[in-house]
């Protein structure tokens, strides 16, 4: 191994301290990115966690450190616009007593937003009550409809 010189040492150690700078340069490019990063890391292990979507990433640093460091995926698109049980819930009571016009007035005034954070219309809300089984409310006694005659 060769050892370095004083004057090499102080170089090495600017380096260190202008890595985020360089890393965040406009003119430093993808490639050059990669190659900073084989100067630091050895070699990088991906282990899936227990719970889903949880990874441990086990980290070996050049000078023989290592390190472990636990990232979440991101959700994939129909994770990501899932309604959680909770709201489900809160749709199916609501749809008990109001017609989707008035639940989309009720969550506008609750500042509610779509998951894909939209207001929501009553074609997001009939679709909520599509996906997930909700009935119309009951209509009143004595209400008759298209397909029942008058």
């Amino acid at each position: 191994m060769r050892s370095l010189t004083p004057e090499q040492k102080q170089q090495v150690l600017q380096l260190g301290k202008d890595f985020p700078r360089l890393w965040k340069a406009a003119t430093t490019s993808a490639c050059d990115r990669k190659r900073m990063l084989r100067l630091l890391i050895r070699d990088i292990t991906v282990v899936k966690g227990t719970e889903p979507k949880l990874l441990h990433l086990q980290i070996r640093w050049q000078g023989g450190a290592t390190e472990t460091i636990d990232v979440r995926r991101q959700p994939n698109r129909a994770e990501a616009t899932r309604y959680p049980d909770t709201f489900v819930a809160k749709i199916r009571a609501m749809a008990e007593k109001y017609d989707d016009k008035e639940i989309v007035a009720q969550l506008k005034g609750e500042a509610l937003t779509s998951s894909t954070g939209k207001p929501f219309t009553v074609s997001i809300i009939r679709w909520i009550r599509f996906k997930h089984r909700v009935p119309s409310p009951s209509r009143p006694v004595g209400t008759l409809t298209v397909s029942h005659g008058s």
